[in-house]
């Protein structure tokens, strides 16, 4: 045999272990191959120059290209090739789940997450839920063609790279429930065919940049469960294609919700819950014109006034929840035009009046939560229709009377909670009833 690489027996440490001054040499066993790959490689992919992971990353992935050229007649893109086993060793690639054929074989083509154009073009790199531990690396930029990186739920940390902008085919990117930290790099408003951008669940910080504002294709944003902070882009008012919106548990946003956000007209899932210090201001009233809303959650925004009966236009509506503002006035009885609701949530609210009988018409819903509001007298007999309902929340409030015969028809319920339990006088929910207020699952 003529090949002095095909007999390799190297331990591939984790490259995720680098901490300080932590060295990882490249194996004995491996350093004629890269020697060899040094002398020998003319791409300016390669990295090497300091003392950080990524640089042991670069040795790693340089001896997995010689050893891959050693072992085959040619290997088509030695760059693509390098640049995948730099991704690996950076990630902690030899920890994965499931790392099927990964530095096997002359083209990366067949590994597991990789999946190519006819011409060989890396298109997606989907590595979700893969215990990846580690940084991005810079070279990802150099996959031109990528449509889909995924990288979501595992410990992917440190900053994204300034270098994702060099994506221009990029369609779908997510880091969700990540490490990533540091600001959204501008750069990623030169990816313009973006359609999915899920960065949630992760520690970013920083502002939001305005040059999101210019990804006119995109369909979904999440930044939900980050620590951005700064004022609401009124720029996101330009992507008019968008049917997600989630900005919820962004504790450190600012300001006011933009006016210019009424042009997204496509809107069926706007969340925007639990983000901070926002200043007073009206209850928006152009989204009760975004028809196609199927889950409204605002929560926590200083939104003042009443909750406007054009509400009731919201036809394909599933779950609405308007939580802990400053909203006054009634409950308008337009909701029970809304015959798809499933979960329903008005709470921490200055609300007065009855609740609506209408609200019997939703017979689909499962959850309602009305609880720390103004509300006065009984509990409408019409409840008694709702036969989904798992959870029925009215405490903290101010109803009284007894309570409706109607609601020994709730065969589905599971939790009741009304403050005065020990005057129900009714078996079929008194061993229901709890006076802890709570969302349910929302």
């Amino acid at each position: 045999n003529n090949n002095p690489y095909s007999d390799l027996d190297c331990t591939w440490k984790p490259v995720s272990q680098c901490s300080g001054d932590a060295r990882l040499p490249i194996p004995e066993c491996a350093a004629d191959a890269y020697r060899s790959i040094r002398r020998d490689t003319n791409f300016t992919g390669l990295v090497l120059g300091n003392d950080s992971c990524e640089y042991y990353a670069s040795h790693y992935g340089a001896v997995a290209l010689a050893v891959a050229q050693s072992n085959y007649e040619e290997v088509p893109n030695p760059e693509v090739f390098y640049t995948l086993a730099m991704l690996y060793f950076t990630l902690n690639g030899p920890n994965w789940r499931f790392s099927t054929d990964w530095l096997q074989g002359a083209s990366p083509c067949a590994w597991y997450g990789i999946e190519c154009s006819e011409d060989g073009s890396i298109v997606s790199i989907d590595l979700v839920k893969n215990n990846l531990i580690g940084s991005l690396p810079t070279q990802i930029g150099m996959f031109s063609a990528l449509h889909t990186l995924d990288l979501g739920w595992g410990q992917v940390s440190g900053s994204i790279p300034s270098e994702i902008g060099l994506l221009s085919d990029l369609e779908t990117f997510s880091v969700y429930d990540t490490n990533v930290h540091d600001a959204i790099p501008s750069e990623i408003g030169n990816c313009k065919k973006l359609l999915h951008l899920d960065l949630g669940s992760t520690m970013l910080t920083g502002s939001i940049p305005t040059q999101v504002g210019s990804l006119h294709r995109l369909l979904s944003l999440h930044l939900s469960d980050t620590d951005l902070m700064g004022q609401l882009p009124s720029e996101l008012g330009n992507l008019s294609r968008l049917t997600g919106l989630n900005f919820k548990g962004a504790f450190s946003i600012t300001g006011t919700i933009p006016t210019e956000w009424g042009s997204l007209t496509n809107l069926a899932w706007f969340e925007l819950a639990g983000i901070g210090m926002m200043e007073p201001t009206p209850f928006p009233p152009y989204l009760t014109k975004f028809s196609s809303l199927k889950v409204l959650s605002l929560g926590g925004l200083s939104l003042t006034g009443t909750i406007p009966t054009t509400v009731g236009d919201l036809t394909q509506m599933e779950r609405l929840m308007i939580h802990a503002n400053s909203m006054t006035g009634r409950i308008p009885t337009e909701l029970g035009l809304l015959t798809d609701m499933i979960s329903l949530a008005l709470s921490d609210e200055d609300i007065e009046g009855e609740l609506p009988s209408e609200l019997g018409r939703l017979t689909k819903m499962t959850i309602l939560s009305i609880y720390g509001t103004e509300l006065t007298g009984t509990l409408p007999s019409g409840l008694g229709e709702l036969t989904a309902l798992e959870h029925l929340g009215v405490s903290l409030s101010s109803f009284s009377g007894s309570i409706p015969s109607e609601m020994c028809d709730l065969v589905a319920l599971k939790n009741f909670e009304y403050d005065s339990c020990s005057k129900i006088r009714r078996p079929c929910v008194e061993n229901l009833c709890s006076n802890q207020a709570s969302w349910g699952s929302f």
